[in-house]
């Protein structure tokens, strides 16, 4: 072999380490490519996490301002000692609640763990108290009208007494009174019920809590509506004794 073929073979023996060399590096290359991307990828996952953290944390806090808020709504003041001091409990209690699911969406680590969070705060609602304040206002009326219809039962039943002493046939007057105290025992009977379910309702009500509370106070109204027309009809026919 001569010099000058020497030196050829030489060249091409640099020639392929080199492009050798350079394909190593070039299958090297995407690591680098790849450390990024998983990292991008938990970024985003720890921004999104954050971002729902903070979401219901506020949301938390909105409802527990509304709670507040219900604890010194003035129209307390206005209900049996008994029954607010009930409906001001109900709401402290309900306030610990919020504030047990803040620690625990605090803590939370994963997107799931808050998103379960955050179905127990959507549950708490601050308006069913506007709903139990004015249940037990209304119950409270009611149980005033039934005593109202009670002195009335009482005074109709003693004039019933003297037209039935001067001779008139007082018979349907009776039987409008003996209803009129029937209905009346009704609606006392129903605006208990009222009270009593309302002061057991949390901002954690269901519809379906909420709808038997208006039952009774339905019934209730119904069944003083029966008292006025029976009153009416009594009051009717002893003026017609004449």
């Amino acid at each position: 072999m001569n010099r000058r073929t020497l030196t050829a073979f030489a060249a091409g023996l640099a020639a392929a380490a080199a492009f050798g060399m350079s394909a190593q590096v070039a299958d090297a290359a995407p690591a680098p490519k790849s450390h990024t991307h998983t990292h991008a990828h938990v970024s985003k996952q720890a921004r999104l996490l954050a971002v729902a953290k903070k979401t219901v944390v506020h949301e938390i806090a909105r409802k527990d301002v509304a709670l507040v808020r219900v604890v010194k709504d003035s129209r307390l003041r206005h209900l049996d000692a008994a029954t607010a001091a009930t409906i001001r409990a109900n709401a402290t209690a309900d306030r610990a609640g919020l504030a047990a699911l803040k620690s625990t969406a605090s803590a939370a680590t994963t997107l799931a763990e808050v998103r379960t969070v955050a179905g127990k705060v959507k549950a708490v609602r601050p308006e069913v108290y506007n709903l139990v304040v004015n249940g037990v206002a209304k119950a409270a009326q009611a149980q005033a009208a039934v005593t109202q219809n009670a002195t009335k039962i009482a005074d109709l039943t003693a004039q019933t007494d003297a037209k039935e002493a001067a001779g008139f046939d007082v018979t349907a007057v009776r039987t409008a009174l003996a209803d009129a105290t029937s209905s009346n025992g009704k609606a006392a009977e129903g605006a208990t019920d009222a009270t009593n379910v309302a002061v057991k309702l949390t901002a954690t009500a269901t519809n379906a809590d909420l709808y038997a509370l208006r039952a009774r106070l339905h019934t209730t109204d119904v069944a003083l509506a029966v008292v006025t027309k029976q009153l009416q009809a009594a009051q009717d026919a002893l003026a017609a004794m004449v």
